[in-house]
């Protein structure tokens, strides 16, 4: 629960915003279509990260939508 809790928090800071539905059924939401902005990444970062999803995402359709 405290890495869940900790994930959501660094959510929120990024600017995601989330938030809780109590009781039976409930939990953590996203509000719809948010994103973080990933313009911090160095050139270097964003290859690792094209050359880390490689051939494991390509029948991915999230994966190819997110690169």
């Amino acid at each position: 629960m405290a890495t869940a809790r900790r994930d959501l928090e660094a959510l929120s800071t990024a600017g995601v915003p989330v938030y809780s539905q109590p009781g039976r059924g409930g939990g953590w939401s996203l509000v719809g279509g948010a994103r973080t902005d990933l313009t911090g990444l160095t050139a270097a970062e964003s290859q690792a990260l094209f050359l880390l999803a490689g051939h494991a995402g390509a029948g991915s359709g999230t994966t190819r939508s997110a690169l």
